[in-house]
């Protein structure tokens, strides 16, 4: 929602869409200015209640006619060279792109156990400690990255645990605000 705000804070139309799930994806319509905090979000924890669809290319075959897309993701599932395929054709239709990853820095926790990013394969990580955990999440972050510099609005990288404060500051840091301008 920071990115949806700092856009309609410019002018911009915003519309928020799900993917990765199965049925309506809508969370909020295109218009120019917020619908309120208490909509968006019970919009979207209705999307979240949704049955989630296990794809390496979750994103729409076809978009409604826009300028600028922003890809919000933890891209855990996401297939690399379709990404960047996707992106490129976006790019190639004159559409400005760019992406957020999401991350919880609990995850760096996790060591028991977990999918792999990309392949979804199903790992044993009971020998990991954090660090480990921490070095798998860089490694993808960085294939990541490479994926979106061919992009106009980068990628940004942005944690659950951050203020919105710290959204901003991260959304400032990068490309990624040129693109809805």
């Amino acid at each position: 929602m920071h990115i949806a705000a700092s856009a309609w804070r410019i002018g911009g139309e915003v519309a928020l869409s799900a993917v990765g799930i199965a049925g309506e994806t809508e969370i909020v319509p295109p218009q120019r200015s917020s619908p309120g905090h208490e909509e968006a979000e019970q919009s979207l924890l209705s999307r979240l209640r949704q049955t989630p669809v296990r794809d390496a290319t979750p994103w729409p075959a076809e978009l409604p006619e826009c300028g600028a897309v922003v890809y919000v993701s933890d891209f855990q599932h996401e297939d690399e060279r379709a990404l960047q395929a996707w992106l490129a054709s976006l790019e190639g239709a004159g559409i400005r792109v760019g992406g957020v990853m999401i991350y919880s820095p609990d995850e760096f926790t996790m060591s028991e156990g977990g999918r792999l990013a990309g392949s979804g394969a199903w790992v044993d990580r009971a020998d990991w400690d954090p660090d480990d955990v921490f070095a798998a999440f860089c490694r993808r972050r960085d294939q990541i990255e490479r994926i979106f510099e061919m992009t106009t609005g980068g990628l940004a990288v942005i944690a659950t645990t951050f203020h919105s404060h710290d959204v901003e500051q991260a959304l400032a840091d990068g490309r990624l605000l040129q693109i809805l301008r």
